[in-house]
């Protein structure tokens, strides 16, 4: 079962683990407030501002999903020691934000962060090294410290932010 949210947010599956749902909430909350945030900072150009209308609006108007069974094994940690933390399913526009349970274990900022992150894959960008780039830009802009999250590396993007790292 599905809950709206006060604010007309689709929120998570109540029934399933209430204390995901909260954390998932009030990170969407804070997720949209780094973007207004970002939005005010600095002079965006057409491209960055139209990205963070899309942003805004998808991180609005999409469920925050826990995983499906069937897709447990995405949450696996990666090879190199990271893990998953929340996917879109890609060729899916209308696709749910899914949560992987192990988010519970992080803070309001690291799954905001996330969120942002997840909510860019879904206006259309499905490469993860332009993703990661964009949402290090909307954090920067919005004076928040970004997390280095398993992209950054790979990506050639450790000289974009000074990083801190995921609790």
């Amino acid at each position: 079962m599905f809950a709206m949210t006060a604010c007309g947010q689709k929120a998570l599956v109540t029934d399933v683990d209430p204390a995901l749902n909260d954390l998932a909430q009030s990170s969407r909350n804070l997720s949209l407030t780094w973007i207004q945030e970002a939005e005010e900072a600095v002079e965006l150009n057409d491209e960055m501002s139209g990205l963070l209308t899309s942003v805004r609006s998808v991180l609005s108007g999409r469920y925050l999903s826990q995983v499906p069974d069937v897709y447990l094994g995405e949450c696996e940690p990666l090879e190199n020691g990271n893990f998953v933390s929340a996917f879109v399913l890609w060729g899916t526009p209308d696709s749910d934000i899914y949560v992987c349970p192990k988010m519970k274990d992080h803070s309001e900022e690291f799954m905001a962060q996330v969120l942002i992150h997840e909510s860019i894959h879904l206006t259309g960008l499905e490469n993860e090294c332009q993703t990661t780039e964009l949402e290090i830009q909307v954090m920067s802009a919005a004076n928040q410290p970004p997390v280095a999250n398993a992209y950054v590396q790979g990506c050639g993007l450790e000289s974009m932010a000074a990083f801190t790292v995921a609790n």
